[in-house]
């Protein structure tokens, strides 16, 4: 596919990043090389392109992300495009305003567009700031986690600020991909696929066999239950929500010397939808942190988050009433706990899959029975999965979700 990456393209983006001519720039070379790798993002494809130019006579070089979404995924349809053209840049204008200064929450998109079929978007290269991906078969630690949840907390925030502004361009927001239930063959692997490897293999963990039937019985009834999650007429808190909010779709920066997190910023917004805040919540909490901060640290993480929400709104002047409360953040992340469960039983099973084995994952895996059986028993091999179940299980049945 990096044929769409072409000169022509490479010097309109160009043009637009210069606020010149593309007549202005001569494209001298440029080199696209394939980023992400299978197992990695399965719905879209990641290269990077470094080129070099000539703009009025001075030699230039830059680099850009291309992300072109397969097709399968784009005929679907995903609310990224309006994300990146009408709801980040003003939502990052509310973030900016303030903080007097011009901090980011997402990279700058450059260009997208659809060409036979393909849906692919530009965007600066963030790497080049010094940003990251931290680990996501380790997970985070308390340090990058806190931050991670501050800034959930203003992004959110901004939403509600952009709700109140644009309301009819909130409205026009796709649906939650969960809207329907796990419908899809890939949601349907995903979710009852994992829900049942796991019922079968607990049937043999001392102290956890009880569970089995309980896993079984949300199995059949999880599509009726995610439906109403997703539905914002349930929800006390709605918010523009990431809506795959893990590892692999946040980049950080540390400090050079320490190592220590100082700004941290969202990427890949196909998911993102209106909805309860417990949503992202719970997604990131059971997917990203180090079992160690989930089991200590849960609790003070949620708020700070709320006092990142709930500050910004306070600094803007959004109608006092309208601020939730801490009770209302608490009540919205259990009603949604359901999404941390299905987390720990089926999403954190891939994301932790080590990279040798995620190397032979593609989009069309999960359309072939046996393999999905195969690449499970390797998934669920796995000490971070293990040790995440032994206690996640037990949590969510004394909570009642389960």
């Amino acid at each position: 596919m990096t044929h769409l990456v072409n000169k022509l393209l490479i010097a309109r983006v160009l043009a637009n990043n210069h606020h010149t001519n593309v007549d202005n720039i001569e494209v001298q070379t440029s080199d696209v090389k394939l980023s992400s790798t299978n197992g990695e993002n399965f719905c879209s494809d990641i290269y990077v392109a470094k080129v070099t130019y000539k703009l009025n006579g001075n030699d230039l070089q830059s680099s850009f992300i291309v992300k072109i979404m397969r097709p399968e995924i784009a005929e679907i349809g995903t609310n990224e495009e309006q994300m990146f053209t009408r709801v980040l840049p003003t939502m990052e204008e509310f973030f900016n305003r303030l903080r007097n200064a011009k901090n980011k929450l997402y990279p700058r998109c450059f260009l997208t567009e659809k060409v036979d079929g393909h849906e692919f978007y530009v965007l600066e290269d963030l790497n080049t700031m010094g940003y990251f991906c931290a680990d996501r078969i380790r997970g985070l630690d308390e340090a990058h986690a806190r931050l991670l949840m501050q800034k959930i907390g203003q992004f959110h925030a901004a939403s509600l600020m952009y709700e109140k502004k644009f309301p009819e361009i909130v409205n026009s927001l796709g649906k939650s991909h969960f809207a329907n239930g796990a419908t899809d063959v890939v949601a349907e692997a995903i979710a009852f696929g994992g829900m049942e490897y796991v019922a079968n293999m607990i049937e043999t963990w001392a102290g956890y066999e009880q569970l089995s039937s309980k896993i079984r019985s949300l199995s059949a009834r999880f599509n009726d239950k995610v439906k109403k999650v997703v539905d914002p007429q349930n929800s006390v808190v709605n918010v523009i929500t990431h809506g795959d909010l893990w590892v692999n779709n946040v980049l950080f920066r540390n400090e050079a010397d320490t190592k220590h997190p100082i700004d941290v910023l969202f990427v890949d917004f196909q998911n993102s939808f209106w909805g309860g805040c417990g949503y992202d919540l719970n997604y990131f909490i059971y997917t990203s942190l180090q079992l160690p901060v989930l089991k200590e640290k849960r609790l003070e993480l949620i708020e700070a988050y709320y006092v990142a929400l709930k500050t910004d709104l306070q600094k803007i002047g959004y109608p006092l009433e309208y601020i939730p409360k801490w009770k209302d953040i608490l009540d919205e992340i259990k009603r949604s706990e359901l999404i941390g469960l299905y987390c720990s039983l089926c999403e954190l099973p891939l994301i932790a899959l080590r990279r040798t084995t995620a190397q032979h994952f593609t989009l069309q895996t999960f359309e072939q029975p046996q393999e999905m059986a195969r690449m499970r028993l390797i998934m669920y091999d796995n000490e971070r999965v293990r040790d995440m179940l032994l206690y996640t299980l037990k949590y969510f049945e004394e909570v009642g979700v389960l």
